[in-house]
């Protein structure tokens, strides 16, 4: 065949295929990781995530992802949340996926802090009325109550919660919509009634879960107290109006210790962060009383995030609590 014909067809075969590979799209890269606090490696959720300008705020699992990046690219990561120092960091896009760890540092409070509140409690309440809601976060409430207490443990609620009658196994792999169940119930001294739909009947197994919803309130309680002993960030926004009550305002973060007991029996010493946003009563007879706590606790052993919001209201006015059936 003639030199100048195969020169042709190669030169010809080396452009068309230059043409095709530059036709070919080029594979893009995705970049993922997880926001946690420094010391106890809780999950952030609220912090804001920042690749060059795109942005991702995480939810609960503190989770981000960004896709559609350029294999070989740098890229500026930016990771902020109030109470914690700025992060930084220049990462070059793998193909397929870049997973990042962010470590975030909380600030530090000045030398010498004053408690500004140094007892917190419900021990001067001969009465009060309450809305309860407790779930992962503010956006995912698993239990919610609403009811009265009067001294020393009588009370009355309805208690709503989201249950699911169906695992994804056996629900052909597909998660259920949770239902919501409500509950209503009276205790007075050492005698119960419920309704769970079909009206009030006697209690006749005791149900000391009763008294374990309402512990919640300590629990709040005594983690408050020891949060504004020694924060590790920390806000006083004045006096603000809750309910009828005027209230100091809170908020801040800690790491306070419990201790707990393991597996093998023994007790061990575990941190929990704690998120806190609460309104307490500062002056008066019932200074000291708070009148709404909500707090993100999440306990290092056991790897568990909880969130809880608590209003207390109507404080020692008289009233009683009655049998809703003879």
């Amino acid at each position: 065949m003639n030199k100048r014909i195969i020169a042709f067809f190669i030169a010809l075969a080396v452009v068309l295929f230059g043409f095709a590979a530059c036709g070919e799209p080029k594979e893009k890269a995705f970049m993922s990781g997880v926001v946690y606090e420094e010391s106890t490696k809780t999950p952030l959720s609220g912090a804001t995530v920042y690749l060059n300008d795109a942005r991702f705020d995480t939810g609960a699992d503190a989770q981000f992802t960004f896709s559609e990046l350029e294999p070989g690219a740098t890229y500026k990561l930016k990771v902020t949340k109030e109470y914690f120092e700025p992060f930084e960091e220049d990462i070059v896009a793998v193909y397929p996926t870049t997973t990042k760890e962010v470590n975030l540092k909380l600030k530090k409070i000045a030398e010498g802090f004053v408690p500004p509140i140094k007892e917190v409690g419900v021990a001067k309440l001969k009465s009060y009325d309450f809305d309860i809601a407790f779930g992962v976060d503010s956006k995912e409430v698993t239990i919610s109550m609403t009811g009265s207490f009067v001294a020393p443990n009588n009370y009355s609620f309805e208690m709503k919660s989201k249950e699911r009658s169906n695992t994804p196994e056996i629900n052909n792999g597909k998660p259920e919509e949770p239902k919501e169940k409500v509950m209503k119930a009276v205790q007075i001294g050492n005698r119960q009634w419920i309704d769970d739909g079909s009206g009030f009947r006697p209690n006749e197994n005791w149900h000391p879960g009763f008294g374990d919803l309402f512990s919640l309130v300590n629990l709040n309680v005594g983690q408050v107290t020891k949060s504004l002993q020694n924060p590790q960030a920390f806000v006083d926004n004045g006096m603000v109006q809750v309910g009828s009550q005027q209230c100091r305002q809170f908020k801040g973060i800690s790491i306070i210790e419990e201790q707990i007991k393991g597996g093998d029996g023994k007790n061990k010493i575990q941190k929990l962060f704690v998120e806190f946003n609460v309104a307490i009563i500062g002056q008066g007879e019932l200074a000291g009383v708070p009148v709404q706590m909500e707090l993100t606790v999440y306990k290092s052993v056991m790897q568990i995030k909880t969130w809880s919001k608590i209003t207390l209201s109507n404080f020692n006015i008289s009233s009683e609590i009655k049998p809703p059936v003879k």
